[in-house]
């Protein structure tokens, strides 16, 4: 587990949630700067706790190193649990030109995100909840402790396009992501797949759970081909919409509101490779055919389409 600190500065708030906490920052942004240092502490930060008297201050945080641009920033009264996205690179110490856009979220991405976790929400599919996205107005230079700024208008997307580099802050009701699990501690582990009745319990129900998510969005035209186990919280709650594709909301890239049968064939593959990851993370003695079984038969009553594999 890494311990990153944040540097919280003046922003601009593009949008926020009318479920917002309170006592979340409304004109905030937050980056990565200063040093980052591993700890064995799993601590529970709380939001009304940690973010506090923000302007230009420093709050300690969590994440994994695998998160590249996220963090963990705590969780509220009511287990609901909070992320921050676009805050620079988790292993880094502010942002550098050479880098190209490492760290960095644009604002389209943000608000495509938003946008279409709430479709999955009204959709009644499992997506985690969009809270706010702020605008960062500069951020700090890497190597700078935070002492030394660039303004977030010089920063271009890949394409030469203005980034506008925003945090988009998100919650969910689980802490961790499929992808932690071999990082948990034994009893941590035991105790979230336990709350589903056991880890063959768990296991049906999550993955049905996503299935169902994806052959829903298949069955109106739409796919989302970046579905990993770094995208799904053990809860089944899905993340990371940026190259999405669902009913009405096309993409701003072309090629991906293009042949969107191979663009499915792709997300159903990599449901399918995640099945295998989390089955043999498991040690789960369960055979190849039941493994694909699960996701075939609730992929073709949810999407009247025949599983591709």
């Amino acid at each position: 587990m890494l311990s990153i600190r944040l540097l919280w500065s003046q922003g601009i708030c593009h949008w926020r949630s009318a479920s917002a906490p309170l006592d979340l920052p409304g004109l905030h942004g937050a980056w990565v700067v200063g040093e980052t240092y591993l700890t064995n502490r799993l601590e529970k930060y709380k939001i009304s706790e940690k973010c506090t008297k923000l302007n230009g201050s420093i709050t300690i945080v969590q994440t994994l190193s695998i998160h590249g641009r996220s963090c963990y920033l705590g969780q509220d009264e009511n287990n609901n649990h909070y992320f921050a996205k676009g805050i620079g690179w988790v292993v880094s110490d502010g942002w550098r030109a050479d880098l190209d856009n490492l760290g960095i979220l644009p604002l389209w991405a943000a608000e495509r995100e938003r946008d279409v976790a709430i479709y999955y929400n009204k959709s009644l599919l499992s997506a985690v909840e969009p809270i706010t996205i702020m605008g960062h107005i500069s951020i700090p230079r890497q190597g700078s402790r935070g002492l030394d700024f660039i303004l977030a208008d010089a920063i271009r997307d890949l394409d030469g396009s203005p980034a506008i580099p925003v945090m988009y802050i998100y919650r969910a009701k689980c802490r961790w992501r499929i992808a932690d699990m071999p990082y948990l501690p034994g009893a941590i582990l035991t105790e979230e797949i336990d709350n589903y009745g056991g880890m063959e319990s768990w296991f049906t129900s999550v993955f049905e759970n996503i299935t169902n998510s994806v052959a829903w969005i298949h069955s109106k035209g739409g796919h989302d081909h970046t579905l990993s186990s770094h995208n799904v919280f053990i809860s089944g709650e899905r993340l990371d919409f940026e190259y999405a594709v669902v009913q009405d909301i096309p993409h701003r890239d072309p090629a991906l509101n293009q042949n969107k049968e191979i663009w499915q064939k792709k997300e159903l593959y990599s449901l399918l490779m995640m099945v295998w990851d989390v089955a043999e993370l498991l040690n789960m003695n369960w055979s190849q055919s039941r493994l694909q079984l699960l996701i075939k038969t609730r992929y073709e009553e949810v999407s009247n389409k025949s599983f591709p594999f």
